[in-house]
């Protein structure tokens, strides 16, 4: 969906037509319909494009609709709900959480699950002298990639939208605190970052580095919920 977008985006630029509001609004999909070129061609793309972001949008709803129903009776589904408490974590991001990393309790602390999902920095050193690099990149190739992509979410301000609140509403008031309490800290993290004149990417790296700590967080108060009495 987010290729098609973007294809579809970079053919009006190259035409001179731009939208200079919020994109993919409703607004903003009428002024899409609207569009008209002088070259057939052209004009055929256009459509192709437009034509290929609905059905995309099409198939996500459904493949969405078939997650929400094998979450139900899901060992895992109490640690997804949990996980959808988080700001940028929505249904697909949670079960691919949960369908990578399987058991969390498997992690006893949270930076082995930074190990595997391969966000610590990566480090070489040579008898007294210790450098240290960019990240391993050495773990779940999958998890790091939704992950980087949720935490793209932090640049915001801290907020509870509706969207979030109802996704929040199967979690406990314990989880929802922690992912609160992410959410000021990761926020406050990615702008002292770009403060000290990070780049975005590598502020948003830590940022994800950060925010598997409190995923950890929530996974361990999930599981304490879960334990019989």
């Amino acid at each position: 969906e987010r290729r098609c977008r973007q294809q579809l985006l970079a053919l009006l630029l190259r035409h001179g037509q731009s939208y200079d509001k919020d994109h993919w609004t409703q607004e903003h999909r009428r002024w899409l319909r609207e569009r008209s070129f002088a070259c057939e061609q052209t004009q055929i793309v256009f459509n192709h494009y437009l034509h290929s972001i609905q059905e995309t949008e099409e198939r996500i709803v459904h493949v969405e609709r078939q997650m929400e129903e094998a979450l139900i009776g899901w060992s895992l589904s109490g640690l997804v709900r949990g996980w959808m408490a988080m700001r940028g974590v929505k249904l697909i991001t949670a079960m691919t959480y949960a369908a990578e990393l399987g058991d969390i309790s498997r992690f006893e602390r949270a930076p082995d699950l930074m190990a595997f999902v391969g966000v610590i920095p990566s480090e070489s050193s040579s008898g007294s002298t210790r450098r240290q690099g960019g990240i391993t990149k050495s773990g779940n190739r999958h998890v790091r990639r939704v992950l980087i992509e949720s935490s793209w979410a932090y640049r915001h301000k801290p907020g509870v939208s509706a969207s979030l609140r109802a996704r929040g509403r199967d979690a406990s008031e314990a989880v929802r605190a922690i992912a609160w309490k992410a959410q000021k800290r990761l926020h406050q993290r990615y702008h002292r970052l770009i403060a000290r004149g990070k780049s975005a990417q590598a502020a948003i790296t830590a940022v994800g580095r950060e925010q598997l700590g409190f995923l950890w967080s929530i996974g361990q108060q999930v599981m304490e919920e879960q334990r019989p009495l």
